[in-house]
């Protein structure tokens, strides 16, 4: 990104984030700017230059046979009224929506299976390598064997022919030849393991051979087979390609992505009729018109895709200017991002301008409401509230007073039909005389706890009386102050 690019969008940043500041207050502004800020962004920070082109349709025909091929664009001719778009692709596929609801994905169609081809072979041809060495490994051991072998070559004990005719020369007084020695002195456990080991190197070199050859087999099919998928979906690709072109209008926009080096990896060639230009500029960083005399209205083009300035190819003379063009839309894309950004700025502050209006009438309008329900002062609200209680007070005092006689009369009623009935469990006269005394010394006491007990009962329907309220007038003072609950109220 060049430094213009990077003080543009420090700028738009920070303004952006001085009205976050005030957001709150300024809520409409600041999402203005933000969103100018993200649409700037969004343009600076793309990976992928979108190109228009323009020109007529057999100029802009041979400029896309050029980047991506005579077999694909050669011929045939493009819908009129479809946006198509060229791009590099891991692998050759296209994606079409259709004018009737349809669409149409080759990849989908011809799945690219090379991947599991280029695994597999390799898979195999490391298959082979292991196989060889080995191989190679067995006849090492095998060449060691025979070396050893040859050195300490193991002979045969003598026969019993041999043993007979170096009797006689003994008996006749002549030198007997020297006879080898016996098989359990000359040929030990070492021959016999050594012996073993040949027969199973032996064995083990043939099934080695065998598994080389199916190796190796292999990996030729396999790449005989990955060949042929390859050619074969390219050939597909490429006849799906021409259909794809030859359906007319009938082909609502596409996507085509051409495997290789042809095609720029940082650039998508955009082909669309005159009437998608104005929506596409929201898209492209640039602009190549194929030079041909009365192919396109230059008047158009300019209004619709300004202040993007378009670069001119030689229709005739696409091979020589068309690498440089592409370094020349590459290194102005940031600029072209920076003015199409800019160009959009006068309706943007003008969006600016009418948010900060709005809400300087809004808060005017705020203003002007908390002005009618300014709040009163503490001594005429208290004043107020004790007026609005006093009804609610004195039929609580009520409510306490009939609560307390209430309860005297149930209370002194218990307590006579307690006293009624000791006096009538005595027996006689004598025991009536003395409960008579038990009950005048406990009856102050009696009274006393009496008496407390409406005290009680008085102060509970006062306590309740009171934290009504208290819950009333709490609530009116939340609504006048616009106070939070708190639990210490």
């Amino acid at each position: 990104m060049t430094s213009v690019g990077e003080a543009t969008r420090d700028a738009t940043r920070a303004l952006a984030a001085l009205a976050d500041r005030h957001a709150q207050g300024f809520p409409r502004v600041a999402a203005a700017l933000r969103a100018t800020r993200e649409h700037l962004d969004r343009r600076l920070d793309v990976e992928v230059v979108r190109v228009l082109l323009v020109g007529g349709p057999a100029a802009k025909r041979s400029l896309l046979a050029a980047i991506a091929g005579d077999e694909l664009f050669g011929a045939a001719p493009r819908p009129s009224s479809a946006t198509l778009s060229v791009t590099r692709g891991a692998s050759d596929r296209y994606f079409a929506r259709m004018r009737d609801g349809t669409s149409e994905d080759f990849a989908r169609a011809h799945p690219d299976r090379r991947r599991w081809y280029e695994d597999a072979l390799a898979k195999a041809r490391a298959d082979v390598d292991a196989t060889t060495a080995t191989l190679a490994a067995i006849e090492q051991r095998l060449a060691s064997i025979r070396e050893e072998t040859t050195r300490n070559p193991i002979v045969d004990p003598p026969s019993f022919w041999a043993r007979l005719v170096a009797w006689i020369l003994a008996l006749l007084g002549r030198p007997a030849p020297a006879l080898p020695a016996p098989v359990s002195q000359r040929r030990g456990s070492e021959e016999v393991e050594a012996m073993i080991e040949r027969r199973d190197l032996k064995r083990a070199r043939e099934e080695a051979t065998l598994d080389l050859a199916k190796a190796r087999a292999k990996a030729d099919r396999l790449q005989d087979e990955g060949g042929r998928h390859r050619d074969e979906r390219r050939r597909a690709f490429v006849a799906g390609v021409g259909q794809l072109l030859a359906a007319g209008d009938g082909v609502l926009d596409a996507t085509i992505e051409v495997a290789g080096d042809r095609v720029p990896a940082d650039i998508v060639f955009v082909d669309a009729p005159p009437e998608r230009w104005r929506a596409l500029r929201e898209e492209v960083c640039g602009c190549i018109a194929v030079a041909m005399p009365g192919t396109f209205d230059v008047a158009e083009l300019e209004a619709a895709i300004h202040p993007l300035v378009p670069r001119v190819l030689d229709a005739d003379r696409l091979e020589e200017g068309l690498s440089s063009t592409l370094e020349s839309v590459r290194a102005q894309a940031p600029l072209a991002a920076i003015a199409l950004a800019t160009s959009e700025m006068p309706p943007r502050i003008g969006s600016l301008a009418k948010a900060a209006l709005d809400a300087e009438a809004e808060h005017r309008a705020r203003v002007e409401a908390l002005e009618r329900e300014r709040l009163p002062a503490p001594e005429a609200f208290r004043a107020e509230q004790l007026g609005k209680t006093a009804g609610a007070i004195d039929e609580g005092a009520e409510r306490v007073v009939a609560r307390a006689k209430e309860q005297l009369h149930a209370r002194v009623a218990e307590l006579e039909n307690e006293w009624t009935t000791a006096l009538e469990a005595c027996p006689d006269r004598a025991a009536l005389a003395r409960r008579a005394l038990a009950i005048d010394a406990a009856a102050p006491e009696k009274v006393r706890a009496l008496v407390d007990a409406v005290g009680d009962d008085v102060g509970a329907e006062m306590q309740a009386v009171s934290e009504n309220l208290q819950v009333w007038v709490l609530a009116e003072v939340r609504q006048q102050y616009r106070t939070r609950y708190l639990h210490v109220d």
